[in-house]
């Protein structure tokens, strides 16, 4: 992983380490960069302060995980609706290897919808800015390519156009599914940051202790039950 979490403006906001209001320094450079900001997209982005202080930490998905959720994901489906049930009140955020290099998906369970904010470090170099803002509801238990999911999609500045954004919903439920559903690998990643302390007309530079992350992996096959309205 390139992008240093202990220098994002995001991971420092959503684990209180920054006492800036980003949502409301998200919604100025909107304005200054010339984007439309309605009330439906400030609403979106100030929803983040929700999550602020109350998030699970970084997980990163490797190759083979995606390759399990690759294989499992049309039998998975039955599950989304438990699953957001059983985890209520859930926020978190994770990076995959297929996302765009600096993005993240931040994302928030609550009354059987998932939210997610999806964030690009590169649009600008001082802030974390989320590109989309989407909510997604399973209405069924059924399996595969006929599973009902009402889905909403924001966009939230007017100069970025992704595609394949059903893809973010997909990977973060069959996630949650997968945690629940399989053995995982959770490795915790420890990182260091560097601190610069004044006494006085000393200046020492010091090395503490970082934001943690977990690299998850799946090596196990995964045991799905046979009856698809088995709670999790």
């Amino acid at each position: 992983m390139k992008t240093n979490i202990n220098e994002s403006t995001l991971f420092n906001y959503l684990f209180n380490l920054d006492n800036r209001d980003l949502p409301q320094s998200i919604v100025n450079w909107f304005n200054k960069m010339g984007s439309v900001v309605d009330s439906d997209r400030e609403s979106a982005v100030k929803e983040l302060s929700l999550v602020k202080g109350n998030c699970r930490d970084l997980v990163v998905f490797s190759k083979s995980f995606i390759e399990i959720m690759d294989q499992y994901c049309m039998r998975l489906t039955p599950y989304h609706m438990d699953v957001l049930k059983e985890l209520d009140d859930e926020n978190g955020v994770i990076r995959s290897p297929y996302f765009i290099e600096g993005c993240y998906v931040v994302y928030r369970v609550k009354n059987g919808c998932l939210t997610l904010w999806i964030f690009h470090e590169q649009m600008c170099k001082h802030l974390s800015i989320p590109t989309y803002y989407i909510c997604a509801m399973p209405k069924d238990k059924v399996q595969g390519n006929g599973h009902q999911l009402d889905r909403m999609i924001l966009p939230l500045c007017d100069f970025n156009v992704e595609l394949n954004l059903q893809d973010y919903i997909d990977m973060v439920l069959d996630y949650l599914c997968i945690r629940k559903l399989a053995e995982v690998e959770l490795e915790k990643i420890s990182t260091n940051v560097k601190k610069v302390i004044k006494r006085g007309k000393n200046v020492q530079t010091v090395t503490a202790t970082g934001l943690p992350y977990y690299r998850l992996d799946c090596k196990n096959q995964i045991e799905i039950p046979n009856d698809n309205s088995a709670v999790l």
